[in-house]
Formats: structure tokens, sequence, C-alpha cells
């Protein structure tokens, strides 16, 4: 925030609205499947059963992945439209419209490291270790000011650098906490993790494509100067999309899309029996 200021007094709304729409997809699938996970990994770790703890973390990385990368695309290719629709282009001008969405589109890059970081420091928590998330928050976050100091004092860059410091950061968090708890649990299953991941990532690029495909095509058809054509404009490739991802999900045979209802289900009554 302190460096936002040195742009301009907007710059620090920038940023803040910026980072408000980019934690949604975090709070909404990130920090749900983290907390719907806790019970598994604590009732785990409790038994000294580390290859469940490991199956069970693995599980939700890819659950988690399955929501929050395509959330993370759609943020990245539809972030003027986004702003525009939550913020109003008549109260919002165009100027900081583009700083705003700019400043979210880098945000978005990091929408799953950051996700992905609160899940494996619940995975510490369940091992009774809450000194090494809190040192690794503290690392990443030292990374983060010192490349916000370097984007702004020295490179000169606009306001959105303070969100590409800010994945940089993500980034450097989660993979210190995943080293660290890979060695802790002895070793994740690499294969099956990286699988499924790589789905994921090859299906996100596929619905990269297609979305911004889709957008261009449509986007000559609407409006987009006022609010109602923007928002049918931005649901259409919204719902597209989604539909696409999941045709994408079947077709490369993703058991997330299926999973993850039974996971939430019974991670509801494992909490209803430990708050017994």
């Amino acid at each position: 925030t302190l460096l936002a200021s040195l742009f301009s007094l907007g710059s620090i709304g920038f940023l803040n609205f910026a980072t408000q729409i980019a934690t949604f997809p975090v709070t909404l699938f990130g920090s749900a499947i983290a907390q719907a996970a806790f019970p598994f990994l604590a009732k785990a770790a409790g038994n000294g059963n580390m290859e469940e703890f490991k199956k069970q973390m693995v599980m939700s990385l890819t659950h988690m992945a399955f929501f929050i990368a395509p959330a993370s695309v759609l943020l990245m290719i539809l972030h003027t439209p986004i702003v525009r629709i939550i913020y109003g282009g008549r109260f919002f001008s165009w100027e900081a419209t583009l700083l705003t969405s700019w400043t979210l589109a880098f945000l978005a890059i990091g929408l799953l490291a950051q996700g992905a970081g609160i899940l494996l420091a619940r995975g510490f928590y369940a091992l009774f270790d809450t000194k090494t998330p809190l040192v690794m928050t503290f690392i990443s976050l030292t990374c983060s000011i010192f490349l916000s100091i370097l984007f702004v004092l020295y490179l000169k860059l606009p306001v959105w650098s303070l969100g590409l410091s800010t994945t940089i950061g993500m980034f450097i968090n989660t993979v210190l906490l995943f080293v660290l708890l890979d060695k802790k649990v002895g070793g994740f299953p690499y294969f099956t993790l990286s699988l499924a991941l790589a789905k994921i990532v090859t299906i996100s690029l596929f619905l990269g494509i297609f979305s911004y495909t889709i957008f261009k095509l449509l986007e000559q058809y609407f409006n987009t100067n006022y609010g109602l054509p923007l928002l049918v404009f931005t649901s259409i490739v919204v719902l597209l999309s989604g539909a696409f991802y999941f045709f994408l999900s079947v077709i490369f045979n993703l058991e997330e899309y299926s999973a993850i209802f039974a996971f939430f289900r019974k991670a509801g009554k494992i909490r209803q029996k430990l708050m017994q």
C-alpha cells in the first residue's frame, strides 16, 4: 500500500480493488477445500498414518487446482470487463479501469499458488507445526517487498507491478512449504500429483485459447460501453468457457469433477463427529 501511494492517491484504491476481486476464488475454493481437508489431515497425522496424510494432501491439491486454475484463466482474459462490471465505468475512469484490471491480471496468475499455500499450511498445522508456515510467510513477504521496491523505485513500472511482485511472493511461499512438507512426510507421490496437475494445466491452456477466441468473436456484437450488454457478454463467455472446461475434464478423464462432491460430504460428516 505504501509503495502504491508513490504512483498516485488513486493507486492505493486500484491495488485494493484488484486484490478484492482476486481473493474471491481463493476464498471460495482454496480456503473452503483447505478447511474441508483439515479434519482428514489431522486424523491421519494423529494416527501416524503418513500414507493417508499424503493421499489426502495430493487429492486436496488436485481438487483445488481443478477449480482455481480455470478461474485464474478467466480472470486473466476477462480482467477488464470484470472490473468494469463490479466497479462501474461511470464512476471509474478508463485509466483507472486499465490499471486495476492489469493489476488483477497479474494477481490472477498466482491464485493457485495462494490457495495451495493455505492448504500446505494446514498440513503443517495438522502435524502440530505452526512455526514453519510463519517463517515461510515472512521469507516470501520479504521477497515480495524487495521485488516491489525494485519494480516501483528502480524500474519505474506502473502499479500493476505490485500485483506481479505479490504473485511471485505467493509462488515462493508455496514452493518452500511444499518442499519442506514433502521432506517432513517422507515424500509425496510425485507421479500421481504431476499427472493430475499436468492434465489440469493442459485443459486450462485449451480453456484460455477457447475463452479468448469466444471473447474476440462475441465482442463485436455487443456494445460494451453500457452496463447491461457488458454483463450479458461477459456472462456468455463465462458460461461457454465453463461448459468447455467440464467437457475437456470428461475427455481427459479427470476424477476431480465427480470426486469433489463426495469429498465435501465426507468432510462434513467427519467435522460433525469431531465437534461432538
